[in-house]
């Protein structure tokens, strides 16, 4: 699933949830974004 998340600590609960890494948070996605890379929210 896609969402474009907007509630960050949503997105983040979810991902520590599922013993995710810190480049799955939204603020590493937010760096990626600033950075020109594209980002896709999968859950």
């Amino acid at each position: 699933m896609n969402a474009g998340f907007a509630d960050k600590n949503k997105w983040n609960a979810f991902v520590s949830a599922q013993s995710g890494s810190f480049l799955q948070s939204s603020q590493w996605a937010e760096f990626q974004e600033k950075i020109g890379r594209k980002v896709l929210f999968l859950g």
